[in-house]
């Protein structure tokens, strides 16, 4: 008996995700259907566009200047002393940009775009999917405003690493700048706006979706944010697993 109960609680579980996988991927191609429509960027829809750009990038720049910063002194302190450790000195800009354009600036950048933004459900659980000009604009910003904070924020982390560098190596700015500048490949700058713009389309399409799933029912929006967040790392840390072993 309890093996054929396990079977049949397997059975049910493969049946629930399949549907869900199944419901969730023509969610999927339909928002990006509908995002290809010239229909649905009347002017309404530009104007509700402007104003997301401004909730998501504008409102909160210093946050994201200084967030930046801060981090971008720690993290290029901790990979300047290791390589002094480890004896990678010649490497030390290879390293920096790496780290900072290929790894960190895509996933802090999306971080803060979460909890700024895309995870403030309490208005998108309510309309979301009822009207696809209220979501388009969500999911255009995701896809493409992400990339370029992403590309701001590298560009602020490296600019707060020539302090560090001056401190701890006495590099001035000249040498640092063709440091960088050398180790910088059109490769590394495609790896941040790919890596950037599907981080940032999967933190809107999660919540949206839930959103659809949701809109019918009594929503407890804080358990609900809760667990759009782990979805969402979950995914962040797939996707982030499948570049590794796609680019290295």
């Amino acid at each position: 008996m309890i093996f054929v109960k396990f079977i049949e609680y397997l059975g049910d579980r493969v049946i629930k995700y399949s549907l869900f996988t199944y419901d969730f991927i023509i969610f999927l191609f339909l928002c990006l259907w509908n995002i290809a429509l010239p229909s649905n960027y009347g002017k309404a829809s530009r104007i509700f566009f402007l104003k997301q750009i401004y909730l998501s990038a504008i409102k909160n720049l210093f946050s994201f200047i200084f967030l930046a910063i801060f981090l971008g002194s720690i993290l290029i302190v901790i990979a300047i002393s290791f390589a002094i450790n480890f004896n990678l000195i010649e490497e030390i800009g290879n390293l920096l940009v790496l780290l900072v354009i290929n790894e960190f600036s895509p996933f802090f950048t999306t971080l803060f775009f979460m909890f700024v933004y895309s995870l403030l459900l309490k208005e998108k659980i309510k309309k979301s999917f009822l009207n696809s000009k209220f979501y388009i604009p969500k999911l255009i910003i995701g896809l493409f405003i992400v990339p370029l904070m992403a590309l701001f924020f590298a560009t602020i982390m490296l600019l707060s690493g020539y302090i560090v560098s001056s401190l701890y190596l006495n590099i001035d700015f000249i040498t640092y700048e063709n440091l960088i500048i050398s180790s910088i490949s059109f490769k590394n700058i495609l790896i941040l706006l790919s890596k950037a713009s599907i981080f940032g389309f999967i933190s809107v399409l999660i919540p949206t979706y839930s959103g659809h799933l949701k809109k019918n029912n009594n929503i407890d929006v804080s358990k609900l944010v809760i667990k759009n967040l782990i979805i969402i790392l979950s995914m962040l840390i797939l996707i982030e697993l499948l570049f590794i072993l796609i680019i290295y």
